[in-house]
């Protein structure tokens, strides 16, 4: 299966869309993705923090390890050009 290239800004708002869905997280504010730089994985990106907002840190962190794995396997993260602003 093809994944779907996808710029930071579309990733951040599908994975918060996503997220928002599981128990406990419709209060989510924000998160924040990296672009990883491996070969030793079959996917380029993962989120690095959570601002969980009204939401349980713990019920955030559930959410996501619940959404992640198949939202890396349908989406790739385009590269991030750090030299911009």
């Amino acid at each position: 299966m093809s994944k779907t290239k996808i710029d930071i800004r579309d990733l951040i708002q599908e994975v918060l869309l996503s997220l928002r869905k599981q128990p406990g997280c419709a209060g989510v504010r924000n998160v924040v993705i990296d672009e990883l730089d491996t070969d030793d994985e079959p996917y380029n990106w993962a989120v690095v923090a959570i601002d969980s907002g009204l939401s349980g840190e713990q019920e955030s962190i559930a959410g996501l390890r619940a959404i992640e794995p198949e939202l890396q396997a349908r989406y790739e993260l385009l590269p991030i050009d750090r030299a911009k602003g």
